[in-house]
Parts: structure tokens; C-alpha cells; sequence
């Protein structure tokens, strides 16, 4: 009779039991590894190339793996990734993606930036703030082309042109090491030592301390000089400047008036002026007030009174000889004057006696 002990006692029970227990480990490490029961979020991100980057691939954020590669299909002149994210890690606000890899030749990762605002990233619309690095491929192929256009891309006349800048080039810099490495070994000195920038800084913001602490105390100064200035500058614009305004437009047709009357009379006119120049100066030396000049009108007046008859209107010039002073001593030439033109020589009475010399030299030219 089979006992439960010979059962559990048998071989077979045994390998069933082991095969259940290795299952149940095989299911939880699936479980703890994938965790298939955990919310995914699925995104697009349309990338320039997806060099090094497969299905599969990691998804990460800020360096933390948040999920996978799941698709990737060529889209034009890009490459559309289809990616899955946990949910807990959402995307938000402005959503960036680019390609990253450790080392050279190792496969990429899918990056993804998020800026944590509150709004959700569309997960219908694909992400098109992208960038990939550039290939190994790409870079010597770079240098390659580089390389070629500094060798004049085969043609010899190109060859020698940048072969003789290069020497010119050479030439040019060829003495200067000495000069360069002291220029760097000066700038590391004083890149080394600072505290000279650093105090004349630290006098700079000194002086504009003292310089504002200047005009906090003397604002109300500044605010009583500085309220005035909108009435002063109106006073000077309607005041003062309307009428210099006025002056400025009369010049602008007083000018050309004057340069006709100068360029048709100054012939004339400007030898008159200057012949005239010593007769005002004879007249300003004896003037010494404006009284002198006022004192001086009437006298003209009257001459000008004098030069006409006024009983037939004629034209009348009078003319009068000069008198000659005479020495008081000179009595005897006075009486003989006296003899020749009667009263020639009257004596003053309030200074020296006068003669009328020109009668007397036509009378006695007369008798002959």
C-alpha cells in the first residue's frame, strides 16, 4: 500500500517540486526585472540620425533609465523614435531629446530633457527639438575633407597657393616663441595674483558709495534746482526763441537783399566809405558825449538855414577868411593893419588881438 511518505519519499515528487520552485524564481525575477504590470506613457521624437541607437535601447532622464527604444522607422530626411516612458515620469512642459553614448563605440541612448512645468507633453505629438552628435564616421570624414582641401584637392596650382600661405604663415611667426611664451607667463601672473584687479574694483565701488551717498544727501538741492527747469525751458522756447526764431527768418531774406545792393554799388560805394573812414574819425575825436553830438546839431541846422536867400530862395554860400592871432606886444604891426583896412587888427577884449590878413594882402595887390 502506497503511504504518503513513500510519495513524498519519491523521486518524481522530488522533480516536481524542484521545477515548480525554479519557475516561481524565473517568474520573479521577470517580475522584479520588467515589472510588465507597471503604466507606461508612449512618446515620439523625430531625430536628425539614429546612428548607434536601436530598438531596445534605454531611455533615460537627467541620467536615470525611465524606459525603452520601441520602434524606430526612417521619416524623409529624419528618423522617427517611438519610445515608452513609466508613466510616474511624464513628460512636461518643453520637451528636448538627443543621443547619448559613454564611450566611442558604444551603442546609444535615447535622452530626453523635460522642464517640470505642469503642462503634459502631448503624447500624439512627436518631439522635434532634436539633435544627434556627430558619428566617428562623419568626424574622419571631416578631417578627410579637411585634409584635401589643404592639399589643393588635387590640383596642383591650388597645391602650391596654400603651401606658399602656409610658408608665409610660418615666416611670419617664425621668432615669436620666445615673445608668446612671456606674454603667457606674464598673464598667468597675473591671473595667479588678482588681489591688484580685485582692490582697484574694490576702490571703484568706494567711490561710487561716496558718490551716491553725495547725492542722496544733497537731493533736496538737486530736486528744488531741477523742478524749476520745465517752466525755465518753457519761458525759453515761447519766450526767447520764437523771436531769435524771427530774427533768423528776416536774415534769410535780408541777406540776399544786401548781397544784390553790395554786388551792384559796392563799386561805387565801398571807396566812398573808406575816403569817409578819416573824415568820422576827425569828427568821433571831437566828440567825447552824445551831448557833444546834440550840441553839434544846431549849428548845422542853421548853416544849412543860412545857404539860401530868403527872399529869392538863391543858393548862398558865405565864406569868412580865418583871423590870425596876434602877439599882445605887437602893437605897431596892429597899427599899421589898422592903416591899411580899417578896424584890421581889433583888440580883444577877453584875450589876444585878431587880424583879417586875407583883405589886406588883396587890397594892397589891387593897387598895383
Amino acid at each position: 500500500m502506497l503511504t504518503m511518505k513513500t510519495f513524498l519519499d519519491s523521486r518524481g515528487f522530488m522533480s516536481v517540486v524542484g521545477l515548480l520552485v525554479l519557475c516561481a524564481a524565473i517568474i520573479a525575477g521577470y517580475v522584479v526585472a520588467f515589472n510588465p504590470g507597471k503604466k507606461v506613457t508612449s512618446y515620439c521624437a523625430m531625430m536628425p540620425d539614429t546612428i548607434g541607437l536601436y530598438v531596445g535601447n534605454d531611455v533615460t532622464m537627467l541620467g536615470i533609465r525611465v524606459g525603452k527604444v520601441t520602434q524606430i522607422d526612417p521619416h524623409g530626411e529624419s528618423v522617427r523614435v517611438d519610445f515608452d516612458i513609466d508613466a510616474e515620469h511624464a513628460l512636461r512642459g518643453e520637451v528636448s531629446a538627443t543621443t547619448v553614448s559613454n564611450t566611442l563605440v558604444a551603442d546609444r541612448h535615447l535622452a530626453v530633457l523635460s522642464n517640470g512645468e505642469q503642462s503634459e507633453w502631448d503624447p500624439g505629438e512627436c518631439i522635434t527639438r532634436t539633435l544627434t552628435p556627430k558619428s566617428m564616421t562623419q568626424t574622419l570624414n571631416a578631417i578627410g575633407k579637411l585634409a584635401d582641401e589643404l592639399n589643393g584637392g588635387g590640383i596642383p596650382l591650388d597645391a602650391q597657393r596654400v603651401n606658399r600661405g602656409i610658408s608665409a604663415l610660418d615666416g611670419a611667426t617664425d621668432g615669436t616663441g620666445p615673445q608668446i611664451s612671456h606674454m603667457i607667463a606674464r598673464l598667468g601672473v597675473a591671473l595667479d595674483s588678482p588681489e591688484g584687479a580685485v582692490d582697484h574694483i574694490g576702490s571703484l565701488i568706494d567711490v561710487l558709495s561716496e558718490l551716491s551717498a553725495s547725492v542722496a544727501d544733497g537731493w533736496g538741492g538737486i530736486k528744488d534746482m531741477l523742478i524749476p527747469f520745465p517752466d525755465v525751458l518753457e519761458f525759453v522756447n515761447g519766450k526767447v526763441w520764437l523771436p531769435i526764431a524771427g530774427i533768423i527768418d528776416s536774415l534769410r531774406i535780408l541777406i540776399p537783399i544786401l548781397n544784390d545792393i553790395t554786388t551792384t554799388y559796392g563799386d561805387g560805394a565801398l571807396p566812398d566809405l573808406d575816403r569817409s573812414v578819416p573824415t568820422m574819425q576827425l569828427i568821433g575825436a571831437n566828440v567825447e558825449s552824445i551831448g557833444d553830438i546834440v550840441n553839434m546839431i544846431p549849428p548845422i541846422i542853421s548853416a544849412f538855414e543860412s545857404s539860401s536867400d530868403p527872399v529869392t530862395g538863391a543858393t548862398v554860400l558865405r565864406y569868412a577868411a580865418p583871423n590870425s592871432l596876434m602877439n599882445p606886444v605887437d602893437d605897431e604891426v596892429c597899427e599899421a593893419l589898422n592903416a591899411l583896412v580899417p578896424n584890421g587888427c581889433p583888440g580883444g577884449a577877453h584875450g589876444p588881438p585878431s587880424a583879417d590878413l586875407l583883405p589886406a594882402i588883396l587890397g594892397r595887390a589891387g593897387e598895383r
